[in-house]
């Protein structure tokens, strides 16, 4: 489903894991087989110093996990993860996402939820990890025009590269 996949590197050579919010949908999935695959693709990268970006374009909260779900995949995840994430890139976020957020910063340990970065436009995410290194849904660049203007901007449709006007 492409719900979580790796990417490239970020900006400083970490391996950087994707997670695309809007492909998240709790009533096609079996959330017990989905934490399987979330720690058998997040196992080798967490040996050492790694990034999260989350592509919140298009999700809606209703198709989120719940707070509890969270905070057990944390668990399962366990402290090597804790200490070498180095930072979470949420692209797009929303009031509600933000909420969510720091809800589980009261419920969950706090340390991963302080490296969350609020990214609102896809220029700013290529500041922490480079346009190459990433494989971008076609409706995340959509939202980035529909949400920011598109000004100043250009979207190569062939590349999907994403560049400031000359």
């Amino acid at each position: 489903m492409k719900i979580v996949y790796r990417g490239g590197v970020d900006s400083e050579g970490r391996p950087v894991m994707v997670v695309v919010g809007a492909h998240f949908l709790l009533r096609c999935l079996d959330l017990g087989r989905f934490v399987l695959h979330v720690v058998k693709e997040f196992e080798p990268i967490i040996q050492k110093p790694y990034t999260i970006v989350y592509f919140h374009s298009a999700a809606s909260l209703q198709m989120q996990p719940d707070l509890g779900w969270m905070k057990r995949l944390q668990q399962i995840l366990g402290r090597k993860h804790q200490r070498n994430l180095h930072a979470i890139y949420v692209l797009h976020p929303t009031i509600g996402l933000k909420m969510a957020v720091f809800a589980l910063q009261l419920l969950v340990d706090n340390a991963v939820w302080k490296k969350v970065v609020y990214v609102d436009r896809l220029l700013q995410l290529f500041r922490y990890v480079p346009r190459e290194q990433l494989t971008i849904p076609d409706f995340v660049f959509q939202h980035d025009l529909e949400v920011n203007g598109g000004k100043g901007l250009i979207v190569d449709p062939r590349t999907k590269y994403v560049y400031h006007r000359p």
